[in-house]
């Protein structure tokens, strides 16, 4: 059993978001599907996989801090965040020249699909350094 690898959330999520945008990307192939679909699909695989690590990456720095600075990085983190991925999302939809339902519905399903990754990856992470 040593040489077994452990499947790790990150791992998982890095691994639905490299087959989403490899689909998107073979999709490219099929001359029924529009060019702004695609461009779609892959803005909002990139402003959601930056949220995603820039919540893990928060997550990992405080988790050995005080109290204080876990809640002020994870809670006030979780407001910044979801304020810049408004105004993102609202520039998006104005400027950029894309389907806007497919970059909705897209968007929504990777922002959850993040979520429950989130979700998932702390619990993990704090039963693991604090076992009830």
């Amino acid at each position: 059993m040593k040489g077994k690898k452990k499947i790790t959330t990150p791992k998982v999520l890095f691994l639905i978001y490299i087959t989403a945008g490899i689909v998107c990307f073979s999709l490219t192939f099929f001359p029924s599907i529009k060019g702004q679909i695609i461009f779609s699909f892959f803005a909002a695989l990139l402003i959601n996989s930056l949220n995603l690590i820039s919540a893990m990456l928060l997550f990992r720095y405080s988790m050995n801090k005080s109290t204080k600075i876990f809640l002020i990085s994870n809670l006030g983190g979780m407001v910044l965040r979801m304020m810049l991925m408004l105004i993102i999302f609202i520039i998006s939809l104005k400027t950029l020249n894309i389907d806007q339902y497919a970059f909705i519905f897209t968007f929504l399903v990777f922002y959850f699909i993040s979520l429950f990754g989130e979700i998932i990856y702390f619990h993990k992470k704090q039963l693991k350094n604090n076992p009830v």
